[in-house]
């Protein structure tokens, strides 16, 4: 069982990815996880809420941080029912299908992004704690990411 909310849902990233390397679009779990958490980030935008993001936007994201990546992690996070595709106006969109997933792998890419130095996590901490109540659920998400990572080192 998880002993934590961040537990779940890494278990539940980890629980729907191929573990076959055959597969299509496989990622190792690390690549992976990196990759939704990239993907979280994309989904909070400036406001810290959940949204629509171009497909587009993401895929250059990854190329930008992972290289040339065989296979399409973008299809494989389709495939497994994490992100949802939707055309409009000849753009292609992107959006978690569980909005409390978005806002766990985005706090955690952002609390990595911000522990280089003590002072610098304390005022992205004070930022996210001054975040109007919209965005109630991923200040929470922020609170428990950096407790679990506190534990988990």
């Amino acid at each position: 069982m998880p002993d934590s909310i961040p537990d779940v849902y890494y278990q539940y990233l980890d629980h729907v990815n191929p573990k076959n390397p055959a597969s299509a679009n496989y990622l190792p779990k690390q690549e992976m996880l990196q990759i939704a958490e990239l993907l979280g980030r994309m989904s909070l935008g400036s406001n810290f809420l959940p949204q629509d993001f171009l497909e587009k936007a993401a895929k250059k994201a990854i190329s930008d941080v992972h290289g040339n990546i065989s296979g399409d992690p973008v299809q494989l996070f389709v495939d497994n029912g994490v992100l949802t595709r939707r055309q409009s106006l000849a753009k292609s969109y992107l959006r978690f299908n569980m909005d409390t997933l978005a806002e766990y792998l985005a706090a955690s890419k952002l609390y990595d992004e911000h522990n280089t130095n003590p002072q610098q996590l304390s005022d992205f901490k004070t930022h996210v704690n001054n975040l109007d109540n919209a965005a109630l659920e991923f200040k929470l998400a922020f609170i428990q990411i950096s407790d679990y990572k506190m534990k988990h080192g």
